[in-house]
């Protein structure tokens, strides 16, 4: 039960990082420059960063193959809700999420497989 709760707790810090991200880039985008391409770089190179060690964190809890759909699905509604000043609609944010799932699915395969190898 401990670790349960353990990967939940990691949940809730991965949760908080992407709504702090969203966050910064609401304010950026109504006080600062208003530049979707510096935005895609949050999609592109930064959230599959933080996705991949979000998997490589979490990656031995139990059910660790949902941790890269909850990546998916939770960049997915950053996008929606805060990408573009909180005017984004939804039709391109699974595939400005993939990254992010990628990444996090890398990093779960790469921790089961070396629990498979140690073990």
């Amino acid at each position: 039960m401990k670790e349960f709760t353990k990967g939940y707790r990691f949940l809730l810090y991965y949760i908080l990082i992407l709504i702090g991200i969203g966050a910064w880039q609401l304010i950026d985008w109504y006080f600062g420059s208003e530049d979707p391409i510096w935005h895609l770089f949050f999609y592109v190179m930064l959230l599959p960063v933080i996705s991949f060690g979000f998997g490589l964190i979490a990656g031995e809890k139990p059910y660790p193959w949902i941790y890269p759909f909850v990546s998916l699905f939770s960049t997915a509604l950053m996008y929606i809700l805060m990408a573009n000043g909180g005017f984004c609609s939804p039709e391109g944010s699974i595939q400005i999420s993939l990254p992010s799932f990628l990444g996090c699915a890398v990093a779960v395969a790469i921790r089961r497989i070396h629990a498979r190898l140690t073990s």
